[in-house]
């Protein structure tokens, strides 16, 4: 019972350190992917970014530009060539030089907002790599720690397993020597009975003596007296 006592608190602590370890595996791995992933964002990322700086730049320009045609006085079009007679100031322009600006403009608002919005989740995402930079190691050292324990722990827990075995085998073998002993004491009772039985009955089945008259003792004697002469006993 002490030996079971034992061995079941060294399986339970067996048992929260092997959870503990399967834990610290599960976050290592998953801390890991997330490493491996947030890096590749990262790249997806920088190739976005520069294409959004890309867009600005051409964006910049074009408003730029609009903005110094629409300075120049009035000349041939450089966007459609014609010339000054031949232009309608009074209609739209396929090219108006005004709308083409504030499209340029508007749309340079708008990935210049993404553009911002872009540099904020990739600094959320180097900040969070940071961290696994931190907890990677961390983590490692600890499942490193809790392999040893486990290694150390192992033996012990088999030499418990073990000698609890042995007195198992060897309680068993005991109670069957028991049970031999009860069995001996019972057919030692049942051997007594059986005696006593026995002298009973041989008791019940010898005869009693009888006590006899002086007067039929001494008529048997004549009658012994009598066959012993004529026998001619001395």
């Amino acid at each position: 019972e002490n030996l079971q006592t034992t061995l079941r608190a060294s399986e339970d602590e067996y048992q929260v350190t092997a959870r503990n370890r399967n834990e610290l595996r599960t976050l290592l791995d998953n801390s890991i992917d997330r490493h491996h992933e947030i890096a590749e964002l990262l790249i997806r990322f920088q190739l976005l970014d520069e294409h959004y700086e890309s867009d600005i730049e051409r964006l910049e320009g074009i408003r730029e530009a609009g903005s110094l045609v629409a300075a120049l006085l009035p000349g041939d079009c450089p966007l459609c060539g014609a010339k000054t007679g031949d232009q309608h100031a009074d209609t739209e322009c396929d090219a108006n030089l005004d709308q083409l600006v504030a499209g340029a403009s508007a749309e340079l608002q708008k990935i210049s907002t993404l553009r911002n919005e872009l540099k904020t989740t990739v600094s959320q995402l180097r900040e969070e790599s940071s961290s696994f930079d931190r907890l990677i190691p961390h983590t490692r050292n600890q499942l490193a720690s809790v392999n040893q324990q486990i290694a150390l722990f192992t033996p012990l827990l088999t030499e418990q397993r073990t000698s609890f075995q042995e007195l198992v085998e060897k309680r068993a073998a005991v109670r069957q020597v028991v049970n031999l002993l009860a069995q001996i004491e019972d057919l030692r009772e049942k051997k007594l009975e059986i005696e006593a039985s026995d002298v009973k009955t041989e008791e019940e089945t010898t005869p009693t003596s009888t006590d006899l008259s002086a007067s039929i003792l001494y008529e048997f004697c004549k009658v012994i007296h009598t066959i012993l002469e004529k026998w001619h006993f001395p």
